[in-house]
């Protein structure tokens, strides 16, 4: 293992690695060019490299790999990255992802503009097909290409970046994991701002089987909608728990809307549209039983 932290790094760049050892290898081949100054880290989380870590470091001398057991959760992959990470900067990446030649540098002027949390635009590269378009439509769609610069509401957990002062001073809120959802929601109701940097750019990647998606859409709703709701009153879970009848019609309309809006892959749209109606009505399935029974086993299954 490279062992050998070097404190007083301006980024550090924390990877969390749960999907491939192939999807790890190309996102980090994709910073190889960005962490030349001696100015970067790049620290791999990994729960599905077992064995392979000698080889992975030879190969990206630049990288700190970590071991995680199998079956550690992405949230717990990103929580041990960022304890590792000493540069002033900490940004988080996925092993679904490979990252444009001007992200670090955008990543970068974000924060020296005294930006405190900064994100930056996915969008889909790799086979065209209609499951990986729903995916992508419905984890990334709102951080597609064209989007302004400025405040934004939200940032993908795959591609944002926070200043290390701000993590040390909220470390208590992501022990058991990072859901950077949650968190964002947390830090904007305490006026903290999300900035979002368009060319910062990360490019997704992954493949997927539909069985795996219904899976995981239903245990990541069920999962969002128990936090959301654990200490509300019954009344108040009744009526989430009704609203998210509509779901399964109304997320795939916003989403819709977005790509009229931004005029971007209406085609991939319409072919990806069945899947993506069969994924919001998972989705929507495990946030009416996270509502009425709570989040159970669900983030275990948050990969």
């Amino acid at each position: 293992m490279n062992s050998a932290p070097v404190i007083g790094r301006q980024l550090s760049v924390v990877v969390a690695a749960a999907h491939s050892r192939a999807g790890l290898e190309a996102c980090l081949a994709s910073l190889n060019d960005q962490v030349i100054d001696g100015e970067t880290e790049v620290i791999a989380v990994c729960n599905c490299c077992e064995g392979a870590g000698p080889s992975i470091e030879e190969a990206f001398p630049f990288v700190r790999l970590i071991d995680a057991p199998p079956g550690t959760t992405v949230p717990e992959l990103r929580t041990l990255g960022i304890r590792a990470a000493t540069g002033t900067i900490v940004a988080l990446l996925e092993d679904n992802s490979i990252v444009a030649p001007t992200w670090s540098r955008a990543i970068r002027r974000a924060h020296d503009a005294a930006h405190t949390i900064v994100g930056g635009a996915v969008e889909r590269v790799g086979a065209h097909r209609a499951v990986d378009w729903a995916v992508y439509f419905y984890e990334y769609g709102k951080y597609m290409l064209p989007c302004a610069e400025g405040v934004s509401a939200t940032l993908s957990g795959n591609n944002v970046s926070y200043k290390r002062t701000l993590l040390q001073e909220i470390q208590h809120e992501f022990r058991d994991g990072f859901f950077e959802a949650f968190l964002h929601e947390r830090l904007r109701g305490q006026g903290r701002t999300l900035y979002f940097a368009p060319d910062a750019v990360v490019y997704h990647t992954m493949n997927y089987r539909p069985t795996d998606v219904l899976v995981q859409t239903f245990h990541h709703g069920r999962h969002y909608a128990g936090r959301r709701v654990a200490v509300a009153s019954r009344i108040t879970r009744l009526g989430f728990a009704a609203g998210s009848m509509f779901l399964p019609l109304i997320l795939p309309m916003r989403i819709a809307q977005l790509c009229l809006r931004r005029r971007r892959h209406l085609r991939e749209l319409t072919i990806a549209m069945p899947y993506l109606i069969l994924f919001m009505t998972s989705w929507a399935c495990g946030e009416l039983m996270g509502y009425l029974y709570g989040e159970g086993e669900s983030v275990q299954q948050w990969a």
